[in-house]
């Protein structure tokens, strides 16, 4: 192999490399810290040869709830409020979305209150609170976004 060669195929290499690292090569169990964003669930049929899948029915995943209506939000941002105001910290919508997302945690980890603070901690940290708010503020986290988001969710046993 020439130089020439070599270099082209290092040139190659290491970005491929680095791509494949930033794929997820690599990983190790405890990355599962932050659960993917939830979508909505769909039910998919074939279409003729060819053509591109069509959803045939739509259905909500119980773990990513609708949006509240604006008078829950409400109370959900204010229970927040109450426990630590840095928890909403002047973005409602951030809480909401992050509340949401903590359902998929209260689906997956029903039982495991240790989990869903966990989980809770890390979700609503902030810059002030980057661990979060601790095993007791979380656990308050956790009681809130289920009362106010995702109601419908068994908790499980603690």
């Amino acid at each position: 192999m020439t130089n020439r060669h070599r270099r082209i195929a290092t040139l190659i290499a290491v970005p491929l490399a680095a791509l494949m690292l930033a794929c997820g090569a690599g990983g190790t169990e405890d990355d599962t810290a932050a659960d993917p964003p939830a979508v909505d669930s769909t039910t998919v049929t074939a279409g003729p040869p060819g053509s591109a899948p069509v959803p045939s029915a739509t259905t909500r995943n119980p773990a990513n709830p609708p949006r509240p209506d604006d008078a829950t939000v409400a109370r959900y941002i204010a229970a927040l409020e109450a426990v630590d105001p840095d928890i909403v910290a002047g973005k409602p919508d951030r809480a909401v979305d992050r509340g949401r997302n903590q359902c998929n945690s209260i689906a997956n980890w029903q039982g495991d209150r240790a989990r869903l603070i966990k989980d809770a901690n890390y979700r609503f940290s902030t810059a002030e609170h980057p661990d979060g708010f601790g095993e007791v503020k979380g656990g308050k986290i956790v009681d809130i976004v289920h009362e106010f988001i995702c109601p419908d969710l068994p908790m499980g046993e603690a």
